[in-house]
C-alpha cells in the first residue's frame, strides 16, 4: 500500500516541508504541514502529493516534479488526472504511466523552483 504524504514550500524560508497537510476550513485561508512534530505554513499552491514511486535514482516522486526517461529533450510533469498521478509530456497532450516507466524516469526538478519548467499546454 502507498505511503499517503506530501509536500510543500513553507512561506518563510522557501524549502520543501515532507508530511502531513491540514487544509484550512472557512473563514480560515492558511496551509500548514508538519514535519517531525513541528508545525510550517505553507503556500498552497506548491503543495503535492507523493506518488508512491521513486525514479530511477532513488528519488520520491511528487505532483508537480518533472522528469525524463532518457531523452532529456523530451520531458515530462507529475500531474493528477482523472483518477491518479501520471506523466504528462510537456508541450503535447500525451501520457504515460509511472509505475510502468518508474525504472526509466529521472526527476529533473519541479514546477515550483523551476518555473521555466512548466509545461506549455
Amino acid at each position: 500500500m502507498r505511503e499517503i504524504k506530501f509536500r510543500g514550500l513553507t512561506v518563510d524560508t522557501g524549502i520543501f516541508i515532507y508530511g502531513n497537510v491540514q487544509f484550512p476550513k472557512p473563514p480560515f485561508d492558511k496551509y500548514f504541514m508538519w514535519e517531525k512534530h513541528q508545525q510550517f505554513e505553507v503556500l498552497p499552491e506548491t503543495i503535492g502529493q507523493f506518488t508512491g514511486l521513486e525514479d530511477k535514482n532513488g528519488i520520491e516522486i511528487y505532483e508537480g516534479d518533472t522528469f525524463h526517461m532518457g531523452n532529456p529533450n523530451i520531458s515530462y510533469t507529475v500531474i493528477w488526472r482523472d483518477c491518479g498521478l501520471l506523466g504528462r509530456q510537456n508541450r503535447l497532450a500525451s501520457y504515460v504511466g509511472l509505475d510502468y516507466w518508474k525504472n526509466d524516469i529521472v526527476i529533473t526538478g519541479n514546477i515550483h523552483q523551476n518555473p521555466e519548467k512548466l509545461p506549455n499546454k
